[in-house]
């Protein structure tokens, strides 16, 4: 669930958005917030979108796409 958390955060979504799309509690929504930031080590939304596109930076585009199928 907290995958799900991440691309709506990621995504700039506002928490009552997230809520309704997951069906959950403004209190799930920050608890979920608050450990997406502490795994990251950052304190907010910016920091976390930088923190994440650091770490795709290193990765080749084909190691997101599985070509053998």
């Amino acid at each position: 669930m907290a995958s799900r958390f991440l691309r709506f955060t990621e995504a700039f979504r506002s928490r009552p958005y997230i809520c309704e799309a997951l069906h959950v509690s403004d209190g799930t929504v920050k608890t979920y917030i608050s450990h997406i930031y502490r795994k990251f080590d950052v304190h907010g939304r910016q920091e976390l979108l930088d923190a994440v596109q650091s770490e795709l930076a290193h990765f080749e585009p084909t190691e997101f796409v599985n070509i053998e199928n």
